[in-house]
């Protein structure tokens, strides 16, 4: 805004500290997150305009969710409560139908 004009946006946060990605996903968080591909999510990664925070966002079957954090241990609690649901949402639905093998007639 140095020319004085003002940008769309900016009057929505911008007060606060610059939030280095690796604050947020540490070690621990980067192994939830790999947990969370390893079931078939798929997980996003990005920060606010102003760099106050980051987000991520988990997508499984089609359904999302997404949390803004500025430390590692929010974003553990968040992914650890993730992978708590989308594991019980897998351990009880049905096994997928087999697919016929038979030959289709036309």
């Amino acid at each position: 805004m140095a020319d004085g004009k003002r940008r769309f946006g900016s009057g929505i946060g911008g007060g606060g500290a610059v939030v280095p990605p690796g604050d947020v996903l540490g070690a621990t968080a980067v192994a939830r997150v790999l947990e969370l591909v390893e079931v078939g999510c798929l997980v996003s990664v990005s920060r606010s305009r102003d760099g106050g925070s980051v987000a991520i966002t988990v997508t499984s079957d089609g359904a999302w969710e997404r949390a803004w954090f500025r430390a590692e241990a929010e974003a553990v609690m968040q992914l650890d409560e993730w992978l708590g649901v989308i594991g019980d949402e897998r351990d009880s639905a049905p096994p997928a139908a087999k697919p016929d093998r038979r030959p289709r007639h036309r």
